[in-house]
């Protein structure tokens, strides 16, 4: 070591312990606290002396100062960087989430999954599978329904906002929707058609005395009585004509008459008793049976379907509705016939909705669709995409009978599906009942089906989110509908009373064999006059009874499916990834490098703890430890240090300590003087330690 250098030397304080080192220039310990600094610096000065800095006097406590200052400065910016970096990300995301007008630039895709660029990569599916009943007949006999699942028949779905309005300064929006669906063969199961026939319940029939509802009493009691006026127009031809060929039997004088007269009083006389019971039963059933109970009977025999509440549709109509069903389509017919005699115009639709809509032009969605509010989120991050108001509700309601509120100007019978008026917010609860509106209600059920396969996999809904942007990387909506189907019963005609028709028909058809080209027979068709479609369908079965006293029947489930764009998963590779790998790796190295300085400090620390418990000053603080207070009476002379504890001589470092004068360094001077003593009195204290004389 050069003896010149007076910046690096230190020696051990034996009345200190562990990194307690004094300075060959060093005071004696007891300097004042504002000294403290300069025992391990000296004072420099630069700028022509008007500027003063500090330097320390020994290299390692430099290197050692160097090492901590590193790590503070890699561990803050392990953490602060980052936070940064991703406060700065959040502000980019946030800025392109919240849609707060046309400048977007994520509007177009926001907007609409048709048109905008790259929409044809938004692969949006809408998936059905039903539940094709086997056994219709035994179902309705109590028997358990037996099902087979059919599908999947996929659509793409798109959709395209309209009528879009931005208030508050672009933190409110306000837009309607069009939405529709396209048959997708290819993606559908192998064998699957849109034109196949699937076996399900019937939701005309279901829903049909929540129709007849809406039809006035008065208007089904006119229905009721029409039916009973052709029965009693029937009874009296009959009676008319039987009574005129009895007269005139009597007063024929024909041979063939007079030898068959006998035959012909009989067939007469009992055809005559067999009307008088025939008519008095269905007077009686329809006394006996409501007006709509027979209204809805006689509709169902007039349909293909028969009397039944099961019916086969094609796999979209099913899900989406259709267009001029069959049943309600009667119901029009005979409201056609009250309003040409009555001049009452009954509003009624002839369409069954269906469980989605599949909108056909922006028309057709502003017609029966009021538009949504939403918060953007350009005030508040936490409320972007949050609802205001859905369809203008505050409270969920459904459109259960939009001719209750329908604009008839604005619909076509046939053509379109009817809807409710647009609902206003300030309505009651009476007012939307009476435009049409109803509030979702829960049923509870008995799910006892064969044939239902539950798999968690296949029919579970879930959402699979980015975290940082929030967008839907890939999302199933799974939605199931069942109807609760229970036990019904609409009267019949007794079978007896049908028999008795028959049996006149028979006696009428032999009277006229008799009296032909003899007399006038009667002129009585007994499938116009007697037992009448009508009357073969009030007497047709019509109780259902299923098992349990109901059932919940499955109808069919879908799948909404959202898969992420890769165009969009690139960009977000490319960019916020990026930007976090960048974060990451910020932190990941600065934390390996605060973690070095720090190794290098203890392996520092612990190299001068090692060095001066190796010292002879060390052994001595040992031993004074050890056997109290530094009393060494009678262990003889303690030998002075040899080295210090970075291993220099002292007696070397004492020799070569140089001596600075006070022209030298007027501040420090006599500082350094005073230390040089110290050092020297520390050194003799050393070689005649306390208790020796």
């Amino acid at each position: 070591m050069d003896p010149g250098h007076n910046s690096n030397s230190f020696i051990l304080n034996p009345d200190n312990s562990g990194f307690g080192l004094a300075s060959k220039d060093g005071g004696s310990g007891t300097l004042e606290k504002q000294d403290a600094f300069y025992s391990l610096c000296t004072t420099e000065k630069t700028c022509g002396g008007r500027l003063k800095y500090g330097r320390f006097k020994d290299r390692n406590h430099a290197i050692m100062c160097t090492l901590f200052g590193c790590m503070t400065f890699f561990v803050m910016v392990a953490v602060i960087v980052p936070l940064c970096i991703y406060a700065l990300v959040d502000s980019g995301i946030n800025d392109q989430v919240a849609i707060d007008g046309t400048g977007n630039p994520n509007y177009k895709s926001w907007q609409n999954n048709v048109v905008s660029p790259g929409s044809d990569d938004v692969q949006v599916t809408y998936t059905l599978n039903y539940f094709d009943l086997q056994n219709p007949e035994e179902v309705v006999a109590g028997g358990k329904p037996r099902v087979v699942e059919r599908g999947p028949y996929v659509y793409n779905e798109y959709y395209q906002k309209f009528d879009i309005e931005w208030t508050d300064n672009g933190n409110i929006v306000t837009y309607n929707i069009y939405r529709y669906y396209v048959y997708n063969q290819a993606m559908s199961g192998p064998g699957t058609s849109e034109f196949d026939n699937i076996t399900l319940p019937y939701a005309a029939v279901l829903g049909f005395e929540y129709l007849l509802n809406l039809v006035p009493p008065e208007v089904q009691q006119m229905y009721t009585a029409g039916v009973l006026n052709k029965i009693q127009q029937s009874e009296i031809k009959i009676f008319h004509e039987l009574t005129q060929v009895y007269d005139e039997v009597q007063a024929s004088t024909n041979i063939i008459i007079r030898r068959n007269r006998d035959k012909i009083n009989t067939l007469i006389k009992s055809t005559n008793a067999s009307m008088v019971i025939y008519f008095a039963d269905l007077y009686h059933y329809f006394n006996q049976t409501e007006a709509g109970q027979v209204i809805f009977k006689n509709l169902m025999c007039n349909t293909a379907n028969g009397i039944s509440p099961f019916k086969q549709l094609h796999p979209s109509e099913a899900w989406f509705g259709w267009l001029n069903d069959p049943l309600l389509s009667e119901v029009s017919a005979v409201l056609a016939e009250v309003k040409a005699k009555t001049n009452v115009t009954v509003p009624w639709s002839s369409a069954v909705p269906g469980a989605a809509v599949n909108y056909t032009s922006f028309y057709d969605a502003r017609r029966r669709r009021t538009p949504d509010t939403f918060y953007t989120g350009k005030k508040n991050k936490n409320q972007i995409a949050s609802y205001i108001r859905y369809q203008n509700m505050s409270l969920m309601h459904t459109c259960i009978a939009p001719t209750k509120s329908q604009n008839m100007s604005a619909y076509v019978e046939g053509e379109e599906f009817p809807a409710c008026a647009h609902y206003q917010n300030d309505w009651d609860e009476e007012t939307a009942e009476n435009m049409g509106y109803t509030t979702p209600f829960a049923t509870d059920y008995a799910n006892r089906i064969k044939g239902l396969n539950p798999q968690k996999a296949v029919h579970e809904t879930y959402l699979e989110v980015e975290p940082q942007t929030g967008l839907l990387v890939k999302a199933r909506k799974r939605l199931q509908v069942n109807y609760y189907m229970e036990d019904y019963s609409i009267p019949e005609v007794l079978p007896s009373t049908v028999e008795l028709g028959y049996a006149a028909c028979e006696n009428i058809t032999e009277l006229a064999a008799l009296l032909e080209g003899v007399v006038a027979e009667p002129h009585i068709a007994c499938n116009v006059s007697i037992v009448t479609d009508g009357i073969v369908c009030l007497a047709k079965p019509s109780t259902w009874k299923f098992e349990n006293g109901g059932v919940f029947m499955p109808y069919g489930w879908v799948s909404e499916d959202l898969t992420l764009p890769e165009s969009d998963a690139n960009d977000l590779q490319n960019s916020l990834f990026i930007m976090e790998d960048v974060a990451d790796g910020i932190q990941f190295w600065s934390l390996f490098a605060g973690g070095f300085c720090f190794a290098m400090i203890v392996a520092m620390l612990t190299y001068s703890h090692c060095a001066y418990r190796q010292s002879s000053v060390g052994k001595f603080e040992r031993y004074k430890q050890q056997y109290g207070g530094g009393n060494a009476t009678g262990l003889g002379v303690f030998p002075p240090p040899s080295v210090d504890t970075f291993g220099v001589s002292v007696t070397e470092k004492l020799a070569s300590a140089p001596h600075t004068s006070q022209s030298d360094d007027e501040e420090g001077g006599s500082l350094r003087n005073g230390t040089t003593r110290n050092v020297l009195n520390n050194a003799q204290s050393i070689q005649n330690p306390v208790g020796r004389r």
